[in-house]
């Protein structure tokens, strides 16, 4: 009973709605008068963040509505359903006692008892409830009664008389329930279509939840179009759990433009200091399944508190928050290792699905952060379960510890055991590839390294091999790729013996190739292009790895120039000139077709040097004819023809064999899209100061210091070609940072403590450090019979680095080649005619594979004592495995010293002086993993810099790497100044 002074204002007022006033009062009542009203008060709360219609007052004074309505400003608590007559008392009722059961027996008896009676708002409470009861149990619980199926027949019958909170209780329910009925669907779409307008941010999320659970998406078309057509509005009027579920539902659903996937991210920015795990990991993954990039500050800011909360993630959190980060290229390597560290120590693995464990392998490979104890768990975790993972799951997990370089050999034992036994046939064929590719570079790898073997199973690679050749019409593209980098890699190393099935190996190689060639088989992108071409090089089939590289130059000039290192090198390394020369000509050729002359006379003139190399002075002669015919004739052709006698330069001694030249220029590669002159400007104007230098009579000082002034002058370009481009830009940095006063100096010091007569490069500019060495030795007189050999893959810079050698007088001393070092160290070593190497420079990449190609030089004996090892750049983009290798073996004497960095700031050189300890002690000690943990941390941005590298670096990623390697190193003993403190940073370890 409510007692109501109506002539006052009391706060009982307030409960009733605006429109309900009147009917309140009574007409004719006198201002002041008391009356008793009574009332039974049924009061639903429900929590809605959109204003829904305000209904018509009702006729008469005794006229009910379906809910009573707690106004607070526009909004109000939404209806479950409409009815003009309102609902009956009786109804209210049954919503109680539905509410309050708590078992499904309980449920079905009052269902039994009440069903008749039921108006849609009961029919929704009932189904919503029974969703409820028996969440994570079977529906066949409720199947077990006959009256449930009368209350599905109502659940349908009522549909189109449900507001938008009853058709999304009602979707929600049904994917609680996993009852999926086409009907249902079809009817709760065309309802949501026809009320869109009214739905709010809350039953926008749980309607599409249910439908992108289910799937419903081509069916639902229009339905979804409508929804869309309302997330923008009212999204931020929703809660945390809203936002999340729907930005979770439009990317499962593929759905959604980019402005409503912005707008959903502004939402969510307002409200992130609130996000849990599970909507943090939400957001990042829808933007990861629709491939749009978020804004930065959204990435961020769902990063700094993930960070916070980190604790709280479970296993669907990490795995969901690192497959997304990966995917969208803005992986944070502090939280990466912290959910790696919370994983581990929260034991989560043992609760992964095997998705989501290969999907979390996969993001950390993909970031190429190699965290030791995750990985060693997920290897537990595989030999726990791989007998009943999905082949997939098995592939991929396997394709991560390769990636990683993982020393896990009892996860490859049970991942080997699993596949044999006529299991292969079970694998997927690009996922069978990917195994292949897998167990074959990690038996390559473990040639090098007795902890690793154990998985050198011949029985293995026999079984792979016979499925292989008889699946061959089920290859796609990629697994072909992988299938030929694996054959490579057995019969490169011969880590197993292959005796027993060559012939089927032999099989597989030629039906990739004709399908290749044929179209049959497209290779996916420039790596699958690199590695197949790359694989018949390595087999000896020099002939098929250019057939694939003509058919990759169509592809566009990135795809071909990169593919063109493989064939150089290995023509190189089996003496044969002829081909080379070929090579040679063909991308001059291609070089003049895209618009630059300058730089296909200067890929002539290596043809010219590989003949004239080779002895082959009549070949030389004629292919200098050849190149001044097609109007490819520099100022190093000419220097080239003058060291030709008369007879030669007639072109005798041909014997009527066809001219390399002539063919390669008759053939050229055709390089779709190729503009060398932006592609290549900085380094082309460099070609042209060394050229000016030269021609006014010049000589190696000279062209030094024309180099140091074009470095150090403007980069906007003059005269046709300039550096406009991010990576012509950082070249000329890199070398005015290489110029510089303090890093000049120190080479300096290096070349005359060390007086080297071996030096080897890792190079990746035009040869100015190569150019500065040898003026060195040359002025000092300290050795007349040196040798430089320096590498890079860069086909076009090796080319213009060969001219300016040849420009400077030291062609036959320095020896620029294409490849990189993990490919080409084999073939560097024939100039050097048996000696080791005196002095090591290494500014070619960095990161994690700077010390893979150090340990080669390690492993092919050429860093002997005295020798010295120059690495720069090992502070940004950061080589720190490579540091604390030279810092923790007792096998060198290291020191940091500080130089100008490319971008004007400090950066750190590394100096290392190899002693008579052969290193086995500290190649002991590092077997067991990462020394301290942060180690895979810092190794891991490193790479993701090198990546971008010369091309511009993120600032705030740039200076998070220098703070975290100068505080982490510095600890350790790594630093300049800190005089070879190998001691000391162990002692702080």
């Amino acid at each position: 009973a409510i007692r109501s002074q109506l002539a006052g204002p009391p706060a009982a007022h307030k409960l009733l709605p605006p429109w309900s006033r009147s009917a309140a009062r009574g007409e004719g009542l006198p201002g002041g008068m008391e009356f008793d009203l009574q009332v039974d008060l049924q009061l639903e709360v429900a929590y809605n963040t959109a204003a829904s219609a305000r209904p018509a007052a009702p006729a008469s004074g005794s006229a009910c509505v379906s809910a009573v309505e707690l106004w607070t400003g526009a909004k109000g608590i939404p209806h479950i359903f409409t009815e003009k007559g309102g609902r009956k008392q009786e109804c209210f009722g049954i919503d109680t006692r539905l509410h309050n059961v708590s078992t499904v027996p309980d449920f079905m008896r009052l269902l039994a008892h009440a069903h008749a009676k039921f108006d849609p708002g009961n029919t929704v409470v009932a189904f919503a409830q029974a969703a409820k009861l028996v969440e994570g149990s079977s529906l066949a619980a409720l199947k077990a009664y006959p009256v449930w199926a009368a209350l599905l027949r109502q659940v349908l019958e009522c549909t189109d008389r449900l507001e938008p909170r009853g058709l999304s209780m009602v979707a929600y329910a049904c994917a609680k329930l996993g009852y999926d009925d086409e009907r249902l669907r079809e009817a709760l779409a065309a309802a949501g279509v026809q009320r869109s307008a009214s739905f709010g941010a809350m039953d926008i999320a749980k309607i599409c939840w249910s439908f992108a659970k289910f799937e419903h998406v081509e069916q639902a078309r229009d339905f979804w179009a409508a929804m869309a057509e309302q997330v923008p509005n009212k999204i931020h009027d929703g809660k945390v759990n809203d936002a999340s579920m729907i930005a979770w539902s439009f990317a499962t659903a593929e759905v959604g433009s980019e402005s409503m996937f912005r707008e959903i991210a502004r939402a969510i920015l307002a409200m992130v200091d609130e996000l849990p795990p599970q909507s943090l990991s939400n957001i990042l993954w829808a933007y990861a399944m629709m491939r749009f990039k978020p804004e930065p500050a959204l990435v961020a800011s769902v990063c700094h508190r993930a960070k916070a909360v980190v604790a709280d993630f479970v296993e669907f959190d990490v795995s969901n928050m690192t497959w997304a980060m990966a995917v969208l290229d803005c992986v944070d390597y502090e939280l990466f290792a912290r959910i790696a560290d919370h994983t581990v120590k929260k034991r989560l693995w043992l609760r992964f699905a095997a998705g989501g464990a290969s999907q979390m392998a996969w993001a950390f490979a993909s970031a190429r952060f190699a965290h030791v104890p995750l990985f060693d768990a997920l290897a537990d975790y595989i030999c726990r379960h791989v007998a009943v993972f999905d082949t997939q799951h098995v592939a991929m997990l396997t394709w991560t510890f390769s990636v990683l370089h993982m020393k896990v050999p009892t996860a490859y034992k049970a991942i080997a055991k699993f596949a044999k036994g006529g299991k292969l046939w079970g694998f997927r064929p690009d996922e069978f590839c990917c195994i292949f590719w897998a167990f074959a570079r990690a038996a390559h790898c473990s040639m090098q390294s007795t902890a690793q073997a154990g998985w050198q199973d011949e029985q293995l690679f026999w079984d792979m091999s016979q499925v292989a050749s008889l699946r061959l019409d089920e290859l796609t593209g990629d697994g072909a790729a992988n299938l030929l980098s694996g054959i490579a890699a057995l019969r490169l190393e011969r880590p197993v013996d292959t005796s027993g099935f060559d012939r089927e190996l032999d099989t597989i190689l030629d039906f990739i190739l004709q399908s290749l060639l044929s179209g049959k088989l497209c290779l996916a992108d420039a790596d699958a292009t690199h590695l197949a071409i790359r694989s018949f090089c390595e087999l000896g089939r020099l002939e098929d790895a250019e057939a694939l590289l003509r058919q990759a130059a169509g592809a566009g000039p990135s795809v071909a120039i990169r593919c063109l290192a493989p064939p150089l090198l290995a023509a190189s390394r089996c003496g044969d000139a002829g081909y080379v020369a070929r090579l040679w000509a063909a991308l001059a050729a291609a070089a003049r077709q895209g618009g630059s002359g300058e730089l296909g006379a200067a890929c002539g003139s290596c043809a010219v040097i590989a003949l004239l190399g080779s002895g082959d002075a009549a070949a030389a002669a004629g292919a200098l004819q050849h190149l001044r015919g097609a109007g490819l004739a520099n100022a190093a052709v000419e220097r080239l023809a003058s060291r030709l006698d008369t007879s030669a330069a007639n072109g005798a001694g041909m014997g009527g064999r066809a001219n390399p030249v002539e063919e390669g220029l008759a053939n050229g590669l055709p390089l779709t899209g190729l503009q060398p002159g932006s592609a290549y400007g900085a380094e082309l104007r460099m070609l042209r100061a060394a050229e000016v230098a030269a021609s006014s009579g010049g000589g190696l000082e000279a062209i030094l210091h024309a180099l140091e002034a074009e470095a150090s002058g403007p980069t906007d370009g003059g005269g046709g070609v300039g550096a406009g481009t991010s990576s012509g830009a950082a070249a000329l940095a890199a070398l005015a940072a290489l110029a510089a006063p303090c890093h000049a100096q120190l080479l300096d010091q290096v070349v005359a403590n060390r007086r080297p007569s071996v030096v080897l490069e890792f190079g990746r500019g035009v040869g100015y450090t190569v150019l500065r060495i040898a003026a060195r030795l040359l002025q000092q007189n300290l050795d007349a019979d040196f040798r430089v050999v320096t590498l890079q893959e860069d086909p076009f810079r090796t080319a213009i680095s060969q001219n300016i050698v040849e420009l400077a007088g030291l062609t036959g001393r320095v020896f620029p080649m294409v490849g990189s070092p993990s490919d080409a160290l084999a073939a560097a070593q024939g100039p050097f005619e048996g000696h080791s190497v005196d002095l090591l420079l290494l500014h070619a990449g960095g990161g994690t594979a700077l010390l893979r190609d150090f340990k080669r030089v390690e492993v092919a004996g050429l860093v002997r004592p005295n020798c010295t090892v120059v690495a720069d750049q090992v502070l940004f983009p950061g080589a720190p495995r490579l540091l604390w290798h030279l810092h923790a073996s007792p096998r060198y004497r290291l020191e940091i010293c500080s130089v100008p960095a490319p971008d004007g700031g400090e950066g750190w050189a590394a100096v290392a002086e190899v002693g008579d300890d052969d290193g086995s002690a500290g190649a002991a000690a590092m077997q067991g993993g990462d020394p301290f943990p942060e180690l895979s941390l810092l190794a891991a941005e490193s790479d993701r810099l090198w990546q971008h590298w010369p091309g511009p670096c993120p600032p705030k990623l740039a200076d998070a790497l220098v703070a975290r390697m100068r505080w982490v190193l510095g600890r350790r003993g790594l630093a300049p100044g800190a005089a070879s403190a190998r001691e000391n940073g162990l002692r702080a370890l």
